[in-house]
């Protein structure tokens, strides 16, 4: 086994194939972290501070096993600490590493015997499902090797949304694989977008130009892929909303974004609604081989105690 941590997108770009035939065997899929989906990221969100962390078969790199976008920080909750978590970055609601299936265990083990090396005091995992497989190896790996495992609170988030049937609104569906009308579509998206009304979250401002850049490159990068797939609906001949979704690699459907008309907010309103199926997800907090390790977490464990019953006490 092999860990290579790379700080230059270039670097990435070089193992693309690896890195999608990792995609295809996850233990969960996650199309936040696929190859197409991350570089776009990397290249309009990140500071020069994120790294990939990838796990190798062996040293010649015939297999990728494993990939997590990381970030290092100085502090866990606001104690002196090497603190090391996942990167999560705007439109990104799942953290979940790409861990190949049939290696999950030995991915996992080689991601935190790097994270000894280097010094590391603690280890988050954001946006992470706690009702999945990857889980349960973090839970394995907490047992193998006697670790303390936080987990501050969980939260429900459906990672899918539908539009529901409503009288005379007309759906179209550009599937996954079809890239002739393309263009028009992202157009299309593009000035709903920019008219500003958000339907689920029930904001009024639109996505500055950083964030729309990334969206117009996901949604090239997702068709050539093949993965794209977007839903317009119509009222009377009038574009009213156009919804945008990612399919992974091998399985699962996510939705990036909507855009909407402003003017038919009523009707909207009707038809936009989150799938019935959730995910748990929560923030993990892992403890490392370092010496301190444990002893910080529990401190922070009684602090944070000790905090609520404070606060509670007070109303």
């Amino acid at each position: 086994m092999s860990v290579q941590l790379v700080t230059s997108p270039a670097d990435l770009r070089d193992i693309v194939p690896a890195w999608d035939v990792l995609a295809r065997h996850s233990l969960e899929p996650n199309v936040f972290y696929e190859s197409w989906m991350l570089l776009a990221a990397l290249e309009q969100f990140s500071t020069g501070q994120v790294a990939v962390l990838l796990v190798w078969q062996d040293p010649s790199h015939t297999r990728l096993l494993g990939l997590v976008p990381l970030m290092q920080a100085h502090s866990y909750y606001k104690c002196p600490a090497c603190h090391w978590s996942n990167w999560v970055y705007t439109n990104c609601p799942l953290g979940t590493p790409l861990i190949h299936r049939d290696y999950a265990e030995t991915a996992l083990l080689g991601v935190f015997e790097w994270l000894g090396e280097t010094g590391a005091t603690v280890f988050s995992l954001q946006n992470v499902a706690v009702d999945g497989a990857f889980f349960q190896c973090v839970e394995t790996l907490r047992r193998d090797h006697a670790l303390l495992l936080d987990v501050p609170q969980q939260w429900a988030h459906s990672l899918q949304h539908h539009f529901s049937p409503v009288a005379a609104v007309k759906s179209q569906t550009l599937w996954p694989g079809e890239v002739l009308q393309l263009e028009q579509w992202i157009r299309e998206f593009t000035q709903l977008e920019q008219s500003g009304w958000k339907g689920w979250r029930q904001t009024s401002s639109a996505y500055p130009p950083q964030q729309q850049a990334f969206v117009e490159e996901v949604m090239r990068a997702g068709a050539l892929y093949g993965q794209l797939m977007m839903v317009r609906l119509t009222l009377h001949e009038e574009l009213i909303a156009l919804s945008l979704h990612l399919t992974g690699a091998e399985q699962g459907i996510f939705t990036l974004q909507a855009a909407y008309n402003a003017a038919y907010a009523d009707v909207i309103s009707l038809t936009a609604t989150p799938d019935t199926t959730s995910r748990q997800i929560a923030t993990l907090h892992l403890s490392t081989r370092h010496r301190f390790s444990k002893p910080l977490m529990h401190t922070v464990r009684v602090a944070k105690s000790v905090y609520r019953y404070c606060t509670s006490s007070h109303h």
